[in-house]
């Protein structure tokens, strides 16, 4: 099932509040997106081994990347994998599971040419 949610930008609205504020508002909110961004925060202030509770900033943004991914929440899914600072190598399992359900998808940057994939790859086809 999908996830709707308002947008809404946590990282600038709480970009000036104290660590404290942002675990807590972190640990308490339901925002999916809202939770990766101020997991970005903490990330940018303190590294991705400070502790929220019992788990590090770096596996609860693991945990909410695989619950976008899930739950085909593609931006916050691509926001999440930012923050890891995942490669295009990382990213191959969401993308093979995107085309394997009948989708295509488009790849590419700014200033480059994007390329279409309709069918999986190996990475020597790449």
């Amino acid at each position: 099932s999908r996830i709707d949610e308002e947008w809404r930008d946590f990282a600038a609205e709480y970009a000036n509040s104290p660590t404290h504020e942002i675990v807590e508002l972190q640990a308490n909110t339901s925002h999916m997106f809202g939770q990766i961004q101020l997991c970005g925060i903490l990330n940018a202030r303190e590294g991705p081994d400070f502790a929220i509770g019992e788990k590090t900033v770096r596996k609860r943004l693991e945990d909410l990347s695989k619950m976008a991914a899930v739950h085909r929440y593609w931006s916050a899914l691509r926001y999440a994998s930012s923050l890891l600072r995942k490669t295009v190598d990382s990213l191959t399992p969401y993308a093979t599971a995107v085309i394997v359900n009948g989708k295509s998808l488009c790849v590419g940057t700014i200033g480059v040419a994007s390329q279409i994939f309709k069918a999986p790859m190996t990475p020597k086809e790449l």
